[in-house]
Parts: C-alpha cells; structure tokens; sequence
C-alpha cells in the first residue's frame, strides 16, 4: 500500500488528523443524510486521492461499511494506493448493457471495499452524466453506509462538476502555498452554478510553523498540515 498513514501508522499525527477529519464530517453529518461525499480539488496534484484513501479507513476503522470509488477516469490512483487490480471496474459497469456486473473488490481493510476505475473510457464525461451512473450511486448507497468518490480536479475539465452535481457534498480540498485564491473562487463559481452541496474545504500541507489552531499532520519528508473548515447553518434562537 502507498500513503495509507492512517493504517500503517495508526498513532501519528498524520492518523490522528484523519480521525479528525472525519470527526468533523460526523458532525456536519449529525442527521445521516449524508451517504454519498466526493473529494476534489481545483487543480492535479494537490492530494485529494491520497486523503480520501486515508478518510475512506477512518470511517472503516469506526465501524461504517463504506466503499470507495475511483472516477477520476482520466487519471485513475485508487487501485494503485490499495495494490489492486485495474482490469475491471466502475466503467466496464457503465459500459454494460446491464449494472448487474459488481466490480467492487475488498481493500484488505475490514468494511472498506474498493471500486477501481477499470478501463480508461475514450468518453469520460459521456459515462459520468449517463442515466447509469446515477443508477449506479444509487445502488451503492443501498449497499453501503459511505458511499466516497474520487473524483478529477475541478477546473481542468467537466468530469468533476457532472459528479459533485450527483452527491450529497463535495470537500474541496486546498494546499497551503500552491492553490490560488482565485482558482478556489472559480471553483466555489464552477460549483455553486451546479447547485454542489460544498460542506467545506481541506487545507493540506501547513508548515508547521505555521500552523497555529485546529490539527495537523506530520509526513516523515516533510511538515505537512491539515485544516477543515466547515459549512454549517447557524441555529436560529
């Protein structure tokens, strides 16, 4: 497995900012409604799939039956931080005649199970706005406590955008020193315009020196943080 702090050391800091993570989601979270959350962010490379991976084992470890599934079919990780097969997945699912074919495969984690990508589609967008897709969520959702999707970047192309119009929240996720002001503008825009249930964003990557409130996280190569800043109604008195 690659980057899954939160199992292969589950007492440091790294772990611990998890839970956290997921802590925060359960409150956010306090009437169950919430069954399927994307992760995105708005640019590559700024960590959205290894976080995921990591929160995907923390609702597990807590006892939630969750599944993890892999649409970012331009660029697809999940099988690769779980050391699973990429043969079958969610797209030879779509591309069926029928969603009777269940590619989703166990994690080696106990209640988490992994749907991977499969097959890169010449038609990314087609498959993740067809009337199978959201057939499909809603199938899982019936299966499972946590449905969780890793999904594109926001602003690169549409895939993102289709999928975050389809769950009940979307956590963007930001790195500290690289994400622009104006990008996380254009994607609260991009997303807002969809009617995305944002319910909050992930600030990664904090120096330590400057992390000053709220958890963070250390990586043996580098100082890295973790903020999550929720969207909550205020209750009316």
């Amino acid at each position: 497995m690659n980057n899954l702090i939160i199992k292969d050391k589950p007492q440091s800091l790294s772990a611990e900012a998890f839970r956290t993570l997921k802590t925060n989601i359960d409150f956010f979270n306090f009437d169950n409604k919430l069954k399927t959350l994307a992760i995105t962010s708005a640019t590559p490379g700024e960590g959205k799939s290894t976080s995921i991976a990591n929160l995907a084992i923390a609702f597990a470890q807590a006892g939630k039956r969750v599944v993890l599934v892999d649409c970012d079919f331009r660029r697809p990780t999940v099988h690769k931080t779980f050391n699973l097969s990429n043969s079958k997945g969610i797209t030879d699912m779509l591309i069926a005649k029928s969603l009777d074919l269940d590619f989703t495969t166990f994690s080696g984690t106990e209640n988490l199970y992994i749907l991977p990508c499969g097959v890169k589609p010449p038609n990314p967008a087609e498959l993740l706005s067809s009337r199978k897709m959201e057939l499909l969520i809603e199938s899982l959702k019936a299966k499972f406590d946590l449905v969780l999707l890793d999904i594109p970047p926001v602003l690169p192309v549409a895939d993102s955008r289709i999928i975050c119009g389809k769950v009940d929240g979307v956590i963007l996720l930001c790195t500290y020193g690289k994400t622009q002001k104006e990008d996380i503008l254009r994607c609260k825009h991009e997303l807002t315009k969809i009617n995305a249930k944002l319910i909050g964003s992930v600030l990664n990557k904090i120096p330590e020196r400057e992390h000053k409130y709220g958890y963070y996280y250390n990586n043996e190569s580098a100082s890295k943080g973790l903020r999550f800043r929720k969207k909550l109604k205020r209750k009316k008195h």
